[in-house]
């Protein structure tokens, strides 16, 4: 029981995704451990039992986070949004990310994930995430909770995922047993 929903009107412009200045490959393997310079850091992985690792505004290479790991995202009581780019971000089973304030989350790659959670469910307009290529795909269990827009790629819901907030995409596909519920503007 897959329905397919085309969605008109969506911009298809590019959108920019900024280059990261740093140049280091940092692995966080438990928690507490320090990832050092951030202005350096060009790409970071949160093994499983690394916690969870506050983020500063900013251009980033790949991204990997697995089970049990978390970013966060955001300046706790800014009314302005923190910007984010990142060429690639990967959510692993069971990762999350976290948003404290309104945070704007550039996406180089598509983005996959499977029972994790991401944004804020009390404030999915605190998360904008854009897509310059690609899309989202919310595999069995995933939570978002954003303004999504991917005006070249597709947003999938898959069973018993959820996507709550905004939505712009050149395709949308919802599964038996997603949810999308749309926040008014």
């Amino acid at each position: 029981h897959t329905r397919y929903i085309s969605v008109t009107g969506v911009q298809t412009c590019a959108l920019p995704i900024s280059r990261p200045a740093g140049r280091r490959e940092v692995t966080i393997t438990r928690s507490r451990q320090a990832v050092g310079d951030w202005a350096t850091l060009r790409d970071l992985e949160l093994k499983e039992g690394a916690g969870s690792i506050a983020v500063p505004p900013g251009a980033y290479g790949e991204f990997k986070v697995h089970e049990h790991g978390m970013l966060v995202l955001g300046v706790a009581g800014a009314r302005t949004a923190a910007t984010y780019s990142f060429q690639k971000l990967e959510l692993k089973s069971g990762a999350a990310l976290a948003v404290v304030g309104p945070v704007v989350l550039a996406l180089g790659d598509g983005l996959e994930m499977e029972y994790g959670v991401l944004g804020e469910i009390a404030h999915p307009e605190w998360l904008a995430l854009r897509f310059a290529s690609d899309g989202l795909e919310l595999k069995e269990g995933a939570r978002v909770f954003a303004d999504v827009l991917a005006p070249k790629g597709e947003v999938v819901i898959g069973n018993r995922a959820e996507l709550t907030g905004g939505l712009g995409s050149s395709r949308l596909t919802v599964r038996r047993n997603g949810i999308l519920r749309l926040r008014a503007p």
